[in-house]
């Protein structure tokens, strides 16, 4: 994916699958790999959440219109956070 764009675009057709799936099991086509989605990566980790996550996704919600997070997304997150950074 190269763009914000073909990302949602990528998530569109995930959900449409799902959709589908849910009609008629049968006929249904794989689902596409899409670690953001909230029903093939349900949160089950009960655990509180870190401050620094939280401010994050409120801003995520803010501008991205983000309504919920996996899994995936905070053990992404945690990693994202403890890369070091150089100065600019």
């Amino acid at each position: 994916m190269n763009t914000f764009n073909d990302l949602l675009q990528y998530q569109k057709i995930h959900h449409q699958l799902h959709a589908k799936i849910d009609h008629n099991i049968r006929t249904a086509k794989p689902l596409t790999d899409d670690s953001s989605c909230l029903t093939c990566n349900f949160n089950t980790d009960l655990t509180e959440l870190s401050k620094d996550f939280q401010t994050f996704f409120n801003w995520a919600i803010d501008n991205l219109e983000t309504q919920g997070y996996t899994d995936k997304g905070v053990n992404v997150f945690k990693q994202a956070i403890t890369v070091p950074t150089i100065d600019l």
